[in-house]
């Protein structure tokens, strides 16, 4: 069985899986010291075991049997290690092309079933016969399967997605802003409110990504139709024209006409046209002093009439302000005196 993940809810689902493969459970089974089933490792084979290892032990009834870490476990555990290496060789070298999970499982169940016609050397029988001949002897099924599960809750954002492992998955929009528990397993991630699952989706893995269904945004299509044009949402679904022209089925209408307006505002244009034969009522230019202005323009400025510091206001100079030339002291006490 081959999954995307190493976590905690695929190796319990790899138990159900081959327990239920082989129609019974072994009375012991040996492991090494994975981080899913072992928290700490003490003196000798004492482990502290997680929670969730118990309950699955609890559940099938079977026992736990723990390497010793280092050089001085190698040789119990390097029989199926070899076993694993043999059919990686034999059946995935090259690596087989499929388009999904699901194929390439189909492909290693039928590597299995033809390791079923293989004898080990030194032994009589085959594979399939020596099983055969321990199955008897195994624990039986419990009348339940182990929810492989893991619960946990989030809070979906306001573009209506719950945040699972760092990947992002849509529920319905009205849920905005609710804390929802969410069921995460091997291939699947169900959103739950309460007893009743409001979104389901295919497990993403590696980190970032949107799992997007459109029909959760149905509800903001019908005020909105153009929003998942450009959006992630609608990237996937454009090919079929679903956010181009909203189905009848959405509720969706035409938006009517905009009403007139109550006192229509008067053609600005035809107002200033000059009417032939009318008198201008337009405002005539300010009257500005003689002194003030300049020959060559009819702007005011700041600055004393046309002479030797002439002014050129369309030059490159033009906006800027020529100094006056302060008078002397001696022209200071001619005016005084003449009074000129």
């Amino acid at each position: 069985m081959v999954f995307g993940t190493q976590a905690q809810e695929a190796f319990f689902e790899g138990h159900a899986r081959a327990f239920e493969w082989f129609g019974g459970v072994p009375h012991r089974i040996r492991y090494d010291n994975l981080k899913p089933a072992v928290v700490r490792v003490l003196r000798g084979r004492d482990r502290v075991e997680s929670d969730r290892f118990v309950a699955l032990r609890s559940h099938y009834g079977f026992d736990s049997f723990f390497c010793i870490p280092g050089r001085g476990g190698a040789h119990e555990k390097g029989g199926v290690e070899g076993e694993i290496g043999r059919f990686r060789r034999r059946h995935l070298v090259p690596v087989p092309k499929a388009a999904s999970l699901t194929e390439l499982n189909e492909k290693v169940a039928a590597a299995d079933l033809l390791d079923d016609t293989r004898a080990i050397g030194g032994r009589p029988v085959t594979v399939a016969v020596a099983f055969a001949d321990e199955q008897p002897v195994l624990l039986g099924l419990p009348a339940e399967p182990f929810d492989c599960a893991r619960l946990l809750y989030a809070r979906v954002d306001t573009h209506a997605r719950v945040s699972v492992r760092q990947n992002f998955y849509s529920v319905a929009a009205h849920y905005a802003g609710r804390r929802l528990p969410v069921r995460l397993s091997a291939s699947r991630v169900e959103v739950l409110d309460g007893s009743r699952m409001v979104a389901g989706h295919d497990r993403a893995f590696g980190r970032f990504t949107d799992v997007l269904t459109l029909d959760h945004y149905l509800e903001v299509l019908i005020r909105k139709p153009g929003a998942p044009r450009g959006d992630r949402v609608g990237a996937g679904q454009g090919r079929r024209g679903v956010h181009r022209q909203p189905p009848a089925v959405l509720g969706h209408r035409p938006q009517p006409a905009r009403r007139p307006r109550r006192h229509p505002r008067p053609d600005r244009r035809a107002a200033r046209a000059p009417q032939p034969g009318a008198r201008s009522t337009a405002p005539g230019p300010r009257p500005v002093h003689r002194d003030r202005v300049h020959r060559s323009s009819t702007r005011p400025h700041r600055c004393p009439p046309a002479g030797p510091h002439r002014f050129h206001p369309r030059g490159p100079d033009r906006g800027a302000h020529p100094l006056r030339p302060s008078r002397s002291v001696v022209d200071r006490l001619r005016h005084l005196l003449t009074g000129s």
